[in-house]
């Protein structure tokens, strides 16, 4: 079973998240949690690290820099991140297309 970790701090995005994975999954093909900080995200990953998605606002989440994310990658290496976000600069965009765990919806 996947597990969808929403770390997004609002309440329509989540809420068309859930109601999107829960369409193409089926509510018993998926587990969907919400996380709103970052320790609430480390606390779930805890948890939940097999066939795991964060999908992560990158710009409104309490994250302090892309080395900070790089880091939870490195610590959590079997989770896949998705980060949804139109405010990633170019240089930021670069930086992540190189980390095979991170995609990004821009």
């Amino acid at each position: 079973m996947i597990t969808f970790l929403l770390a997004d701090n609002q309440d329509i995005t989540r809420a068309g998240l859930r109601a999107y994975i829960a369409d193409i999954f089926g509510e018993a093909g998926c587990c969907t949690l919400e996380v709103a900080n970052k320790k609430a995200l480390i606390e779930a990953l805890t948890t939940h690290r097999d066939s795991t998605v964060v999908i992560l606002d990158y710009a409104l989440f309490d994250l302090a820099s892309v080395e900070e994310l790089l880091n939870l990658g490195r610590r959590f290496p079997e989770v896949a991140w998705l980060l949804c976000s139109n405010e990633l600069s170019d240089a930021l965009i670069r930086r992540l297309s190189a980390e095979h765990h991170v995609g990004m919806i821009l």
